[in-house]
């Protein structure tokens, strides 16, 4: 049997038709092929999502995103995308409907900041809000628009968008890099920098 390849990534699928990167899974169907006179040959149809850059928002009710990239899977187990074990308490699925009253951004000063849903909050040593500009006024490594993160308390989820930051915006263990756009599950770590002995941590809590 032939080596079935993704049409959307062209990396190997396993025998189930599921492609690892993509996170897509695909069912065969049959195509007569004239040009080499073969009667009957197995190709791939997608049937799952159009976008493999997919915000991971149609899952199952027993499934959980991962903290770390946002990527579905099973509780307790290896993340496909990642690597990394999705925690038990990783519940914020789209699927489940849940919501949250309140989000905090911890920031580095021990200070616990409360986000509002829906609103773009800058990040970075000259924010437009004073307690994160207190908090990383003297913090070199941190640009001075650094990120811009949304809360979103009906999905219980988080929007991150780097600014063209100096060193870059990550997530979870601080290997991450973020996609701009890309919705992740609340709570989540971001760190500014990826060098240990200067990155910035900050705590996003519900």
């Amino acid at each position: 049997m032939a080596e079935l390849i993704c049409p959307q990534c062209e990396r190997a699928l396993d025998e189930n038709y599921y492609c690892s990167h993509c996170c897509n899974t695909f069912k065969p169907v049959k195509e007569e092929n004239i040009e080499e006179n073969i009667e009957e040959e197995q190709v791939l149809e997608d049937s799952c999502c159009e976008d493999s850059s997919s915000d991971y928002s149609e899952l199952s009710t027993s499934e959980a995103r991962c903290t770390n990239c946002g990527a579905p899977g099973q509780p307790g187990e290896e993340c496909i995308q990642c690597g990394k074990i999705i925690p038990n308490e990783s519940l914020c699925t789209s699927s489940q409907n849940v919501s949250i009253d309140a989000a905090f951004l911890v920031l580095p000063n021990g200070l616990d900041l409360r986000l509002e849903s829906g609103k773009d909050y800058l990040i970075g040593r000259e924010s437009d809000v004073s307690e994160i500009k207190n908090a990383l006024g003297e913090r070199n490594n941190v640009s001075r628009e650094h990120c811009y993160i949304r809360i979103d308390y009906s999905s219980c989820s988080i929007t991150i968008n780097d600014n063209g930051s100096t060193n870059g915006t990550y997530i979870g263990d601080g290997e991450t890099k973020v996609i701009n756009g890309q919705t992740y599950p609340l709570p989540i770590n971001i760190w500014l920098g990826h060098k240990p002995s200067m990155r910035v941590k900050l705590e996003v809590r519900i």
